[in-house]
């Protein structure tokens, strides 16, 4: 579980940005742009695409590891 937990690390920062850019903006839609929405995106995409893919190995090998009542808790 610790590669996923650096995953996270890696895309919470990009996460965060694009969290704020969508707060700032939501009351004044016309300063919106979606170049800079998207340049906050491409910045984190590749880690969090990595991220998402390897953690499907991690969450189905949770049924080796837990029992089914732990899974069902989860």
């Amino acid at each position: 579980m610790s590669d996923p937990k650096h995953q996270h690390e890696e895309v919470h920062d990009g996460l965060v940005k694009l969290q704020e850019y969508a707060v700032r903006y939501k009351q004044s839609v016309e300063e919106y742009t979606w170049s800079d929405m998207k340049e906050i995106i491409d910045d984190f995409a590749p880690s969090f695409i990595k991220h998402l893919t390897e953690e499907i190995d991690v969450v189905l090998g949770l049924e080796k590891s837990c029992d089914g009542e732990g899974l069902r808790k989860l």
